[in-house]
C-alpha cells in the first residue's frame, strides 16, 4: 500500500494504483512513473463507490482493538473467512464474503480535521489553498477511461453534493451528474416547453461559437499532471 502523504510520486502513484485496480487504468505519464507503478488488467466495467461520511468508527467495524478497550466501543470480533482477520459482530455476512474483499489499514492522513481529511481521501492532495481544487478521482476516471456509451454520463454522484471537489481543475465535463435525490431520480431532465431537439441542438451551437474565442485565448491552469 502507498501512502499517499508520502510525495508527489506516492500521491500520484496512490491515485494510479486506484485507478488500476477499478478499471485498468493509468493516471501517470509514460515515463519513470509509470514504470514504477502495479502492472494489471482489471476486468470491472461499472463501479459503485460508497463513500461513508460520519458512518462507524473504524475501530468498531474492520480494525478492532481488543486489547486497548479505551479506544474500542463494546463490540466483539468475530471470525471471518479469512484465517487472522476479525470484524465486528453486527457484520456475519460480510465476514463470511472477506476472501472477496481487500481491506486496507495502512491510509491514513495529516490533517487535523474531518474536512481537510476527506479531502485528501477524495483527491490525494492536501486541501492547501483554495486557489487550486484537485479533481475527484472520479472525475479522474471520467477524463481518462473510454466512454462505455458516449450518450450516458459517465460518473453520477448519488447523496448530498456539499463538500465534493467534483472536477477540480479539469473542466466541467469531467464533473458527476449531481443526483441530490435518489428517490427522486434525474430531475430537470426535460426540455422546457416550446424545445425540441433541434431547437436545444442549435442553441448549444450558438452558445459555442459565442464562447470559442475566448476559451482559445485562455490555457487551462494549473496545468494538470497529464503527459
Amino acid at each position: 500500500m502507498i501512502h499517499p502523504t508520502d510525495s508527489d510520486l506516492s500521491r500520484r502513484l496512490f491515485i494510479d494504483r486506484i485507478a488500476k485496480s477499478l478499471l485498468g487504468l493509468s493516471v501517470l505519464p509514460r515515463n519513470a512513473f509509470a514504470a514504477a507503478a502495479a502492472t494489471g488488467k482489471a476486468t470491472a466495467d461499472h463501479v459503485i463507490y460508497l463513500f461513508m461520511d460520519g458512518g462507524m468508527s473504524h475501530l468498531d467495524t474492520f480494525d478492532l482493538r481488543p486489547d486497548n478497550k479505551e479506544i474500542q466501543g463494546p463490540v466483539t470480533g468475530i471470525k471471518t473467512k479469512i484465517p487472522g482477520i476479525h470484524v465486528t459482530q453486527h457484520l456475519p455476512k460480510l465476514a463470511m464474503q472477506m476472501d472477496k474483499i481487500a481491506q486496507i489499514r495502512s491510509m491514513m492522513h495529516t490533517q487535523g480535521n474531518h474536512g481537510a481529511g476527506t479531502y485528501h481521501v477524495r483527491c490525494g492532495y492536501d486541501q492547501g489553498s483554495r486557489a487550486v481544487a484537485h479533481p475527484a478521482l472520479g472525475s479522474w476516471i471520467t477524463k481518462l477511461a473510454p466512454r462505455l456509451n458516449p450518450a450516458m454520463p459517465p460518473y453520477i454522484r448519488v447523496g448530498d453534493l456539499g463538500g465534493h471537489p467534483s472536477s477540480g481543475f479539469f473542466s466541467a465535463t469531467y464533473s458527476p451528474l449531481p443526483v441530490s435525490n435518489a428517490k427522486a431520480g434525474l430531475q430537470n431532465s426535460h426540455l422546457r416547453e416550446g424545445f425540441d431537439q433541434r431547437t436545444f441542438h442549435d442553441s448549444l451551437e450558438l452558445v459555442s461559437q459565442f464562447d470559442r474565442k475566448f476559451r482559445a485565448s485562455r490555457q487551462p491552469w494549473p496545468k494538470p499532471l497529464l503527459p
